[in-house]
């Protein structure tokens, strides 16, 4: 993987929108944090990650995503996903609504 993807994300119509792309570099999972902790910060209740196309998602990218969800369940918020391909990925992760295997 050469890291020549795309981490990006933006607040649209109130909703927090991540984007990930392509080749994902391999501080990938404290760049998710970095957006998540922006949005949420930003007082979004719902983030969306579209991760279609994106190569590289490893076990810190569903940690940070758990961990987004688990931040926003006070809100009343919730983390919805579209594309994300953690073939390959194993990885134990737990919420608040308890613990799922990846």
């Amino acid at each position: 993987m050469d890291g020549t993807g795309f981490i990006g994300s933006m607040v649209e119509a109130g909703e927090g929108v991540l984007l990930l792309r392509g080749a994902l570099p391999a501080d990938v999972g404290a760049r998710v944090r970095e957006h998540l902790d922006d949005l949420l910060g930003a007082g979004v209740r719902h983030v969306r990650v579209d991760a279609r196309e994106a190569v590289g998602v490893d076990e810190q990218v569903l940690r940070a995503l758990t961990a987004a969800q688990d931040r926003l369940a006070p809100r009343r918020g919730m983390v919805s996903i579209v594309g994300l391909d953690v073939a390959g990925v194993r990885a134990t992760v737990s919420t608040s609504a308890g613990v799922a295997a990846a």
